[in-house]
């Protein structure tokens, strides 16, 4: 991996618009989500999913198209040990919850 000192002085310098431009998008295939194992026994499913697809200009070495792509993380608790439950703790007397 290199550092961010050798990631910088070996950066593509990239024809980039303005402003990027926003596009509309719909997933045509998805794909699985990650499921791990934790330590302590709990599983969980974690899958990635996009929110925002950006045109940001194009590579001046090939003419492509540079996109950016804006991922928002779902997490899903598939089992959960037992003893890693705590009792929920009380409201105060009177408190309403708003």
């Amino acid at each position: 991996m290199l550092s961010l000192y050798r990631a910088a002085r070996h950066a593509v310098v990239m024809s980039v618009e303005e402003f990027p431009k926003i596009l509309g998008f719909e997933v045509t295939k998805g794909c699985d989500a990650f499921e791990l194992k934790l330590e302590d026994g709990s599983v969980l499913r974690v899958r990635a999913e996009p929110n925002a697809v950006m045109r940001m200009g194009n590579d001046p070495n090939t003419g492509a198209p540079v996109y950016g792509v804006s991922l928002g993380t779902i997490v899903t608790l598939v089992k959960i040990p037992r003893e890693l439950f705590k009792k929920p703790a009380q409201a105060p007397a009177g408190a309403a919850y708003r």
